[in-house]
C-alpha cells in the first residue's frame, strides 16, 4: 500500500482494515494492491483524501481604487472541505470587510500600496484548529468619489461627482468623459454607455429586481458603486 504525501500507515502493511495518521496538511492519496489467495494481484482505484488543516489559495485583483469594493475568493486544496473561514486585512485602516465564508467583499476607503488580504480555514479533520494564514496583495490608489441616488432605484438613478478643490480646477479646463457599465452579481453586462459632466442619469427600469454594480471609468481611474434595483 502506497501513501502520499501527508499520511503514514499506523497498522501493519498488508492488514485489512488499515489505519493511517496525518503527518502534514494538504491533499493526499492511498494506493492499494490486492493479492487474492488464488494468486495474482490487482490494483484498487486510487483513493484521494485530505490530510490535516485546509490550505487556501486566495484569488482576486492585485490593484484597485479607494471607495471601491473588490471580491476575493478562498480556493481550498482538494478534498479539504472547510467548514469555517476567517478573513482579515493588513493594515485594516478605515476599510471594512463583508465576510461570506468562501469569499469576501473588501470595501476600501484608504489608498495604500501593499495591502495584504489574508484568510484561513478549518475543517472536521483539524479538530477545530485553524489552518495557516494565506496571503495575497492588493495596492489601492486614489480615485474619484461618486454619490448615487436613489438607491434602491426603480426607474432612474442619478450619479454625481464629489468634487475636491483640485477637481474643480480641472473641470475648468475640460469636461471629463466617463465609460459606464452596469453588471449583475454574476459579472454579466446589463448596460453600457458614455457620459460627461459632473452629474448624469442612468435608466434602470429594464433591470430585474436584484443587486448590481455600476462601474465608472475615466482614463486609469475606476469606481464601483453598489446598486439595488427594486420595482
Amino acid at each position: 500500500m502506497d501513501l502520499w504525501p501527508n499520511l503514514t500507515l499506523s497498522s501493519a502493511q498488508g492488514s485489512n482494515p488499515c489505519t493511517f495518521y496525518s503527518t502534514g496538511d494538504g491533499s493526499s492519496w492511498v494506493d492499494a494492491t490486492v493479492h487474492p489467495p488464488c494468486g495474482g494481484s490487482f490494483g484498487l482505484e486510487q483513493y484521494n483524501v485530505c490530510s490535516g488543516k485546509p490550505i487556501l489559495n486566495i484569488s482576486g485583483p492585485s490593484q484597485g481604487y479607494n471607495y471601491n469594493t473588490y471580491t476575493f475568493y478562498a480556493n481550498p486544496n482538494t478534498y479539504s472541505s472547510p467548514t469555517d473561514y476567517e478573513w482579515t486585512l493588513s493594515p485594516m485602516l478605515n476599510n471594512d470587510i463583508d465576510d461570506y465564508g468562501t469569499y469576501a467583499d473588501y470595501n476600501f476607503y484608504d489608498a495604500y500600496e501593499g495591502y495584504q488580504v489574508v484568510a484561513r480555514a478549518k475543517n472536521t479533520c483539524s479538530s477545530g484548529a485553524w489552518g495557516d494564514w494565506s496571503i495575497t496583495n492588493i495596492s489601492i490608489y486614489e480615485s474619484e468619489q461618486f454619490q448615487m441616488s436613489p438607491n434602491p432605484a426603480s426607474e432612474f438613478v442619478t450619479i454625481s461627482l464629489k468634487k475636491s478643490s483640485e477637481s474643480k480646477l480641472k473641470q475648468e479646463k475640460f469636461e471629463a468623459i466617463y465609460s459606464i457599465r452596469i453588471i449583475d452579481v454574476y459579472g454579466n453586462l446589463k448596460y453600457s454607455a458614455t457620459r460627461s459632466g459632473d452629474s448624469f442619469t442612468l435608466p434602470v427600469n429594464n433591470l430585474v429586481d436584484g443587486n448590481y454594480f455600476i462601474q465608472i471609468t475615466r482614463e486609469k481611474k475606476s469606481s464601483n458603486l453598489k446598486l439595488i434595483v427594486k420595482h
